[in-house]
């Protein structure tokens, strides 16, 4: 008879661990994805994801990620992609397209990690297309009252 409880523990340590993975992950509120490095197809996405970008989950694990970027921004994309840097990119904002065709603008927080055997990169978005037009509005309406404030 041999001692399974180091194995039964192990088992219960692994279980314990994919379920804090798919909270942290599945339930998160901010979109996320993994994409794979060298395919640039996805691999996992969160449901915060499907439901801001509007694509089904069986719609973006078909997909690679520049069927999410606007035709025009597709070689920035790639570029920035060949760069070689960290494992951990710092933030930055890029267009994004959602299924019904709606360009938003993004912030982009990106590490690199394995997932099997791939070379990928878990994203997190960060929608910031209202914060920019709340900005413009009030950009605007500070020339409106500077241009009032000059006439009297």
């Amino acid at each position: 008879m041999q001692d399974v409880t180091k194995r039964r523990r192990a088992e219960e340590a692994l279980r314990e661990s994919e379920e804090r993975y798919r909270m942290l992950f599945d339930d998160s509120p901010q979109p996320m994805w993994v994409f794979d490095l060298e395919t640039l197809k996805f691999l996992a996405v969160n449901d915060a994801a499907i439901q801001h970008y509007g694509y089904s989950r069986d719609e973006f694990l078909a997909m690679t990620i520049q069927e999410v970027r606007p035709p025009e921004d597709r070689a920035a994309l790639l570029e920035r992609l060949s760069e070689q840097g960290p494992a951990v990119r710092a933030a930055r904002i890029w267009p994004h397209r959602k299924k019904d065709g709606t360009i938003i603008e993004v912030e982009i927080n990106t590490y690199e990690l394995r997932f099997g055997p791939r070379r990928a990169r878990l994203v997190l978005v960060n929608d910031f297309t209202e914060r920019r037009q709340l900005e413009h509005q009030l950009r605007q309406a500070q020339k409106m009252e500077a241009v009032g404030s000059s006439r009297l």
